[in-house]
C-alpha cells in the first residue's frame, strides 16, 4: 500500500486477527507450507542474496541463492555429482513446540545427504535452529559447508 498510515492500520488489523484466531493462523501457516513445497515461491526474492539460474549438465535449470551456492553447483557439475537445489522440506519442532520447516540448499541423492551453504555469522545466529532440526531428524545426514570448507574443496568463491 502506498499510504503508510493505511498500511500500518491494515497491518495492525491483520495482526490482531491472527493473534485472536489460532485456527486462521494455523490455516494460513499450513497453506504457506504447501505453497513452498509446491515451488510457488521459487522466484520470490527473500533475504539479501541474489537468486541465480544455473543449468546443470543434464540441461535442467535450477535456482541457487547467492554466489557461494552457484560456485558449489558448478563444482558439483564438474565432479559429476547429481544434486537437486532448493527442493524438499524438512519439518522440525522448535523449543516452543512450534512446527517449522527447513528448506535445504542442496540434496545429493547418491549419498542421501542435505547440504547447507552458510557463512559463519548467520550460522551462529541460527545455532539453536540447527540443533532442533538435527534433534527432530536424527536419521538425516545434514552437512553445513562454510567459506573455508568450500575453499578447501577447491571451489573458487
Amino acid at each position: 500500500m502506498k499510504n503508510p498510515a493505511i498500511a500500518k492500520r491494515m497491518g495492525k488489523s491483520r495482526s490482531d486477527r491472527l493473534k485472536n484466531d489460532p485456527e486462521l493462523r494455523k490455516k494460513i501457516s499450513e497453506a504457506t507450507a504447501i505453497a513452498w513445497k509446491e515451488g510457488k515461491f521459487d522466484s520470490v526474492a527473500v533475504g539479501r542474496c541474489k537468486w541465480f539460474e544455473h543449468t546443470r549438465k543434464d540441461g535442467y535449470v535450477c535456482k541457487v541463492q547467492g554466489t557461494w551456492e552457484l560456485a558449489y553447483a558448478k563444482w558439483l557439475d564438474s565432479q559429476g555429482i547429481s544434486y537437486d537445489s532448493h527442493r524438499g522440506v524438512i519439518s522440525y519442532t522448535d523449543g516452543k513446540g512450534n512446527k517449522r520447516s527447513y528448506l535445504p540448499d542442496f540434496y545429493l541423492p547418491d549419498t542421501d545427504e542435505f547440504i547447507e551453504i552458510k557463512n559463519q555469522y548467520h550460522y551462529e545466529l541460527q545455532k539453536e535452529k540447527w540443533k532442533y532440526i538435527r534433534d527432530c531428524n536424527p536419521e538425516l545426514k545434514i552437512r553445513i559447508l562454510f567459506k573455508d570448507d568450500l575453499i578447501k574443496m577447491g571451489i573458487e568463491i
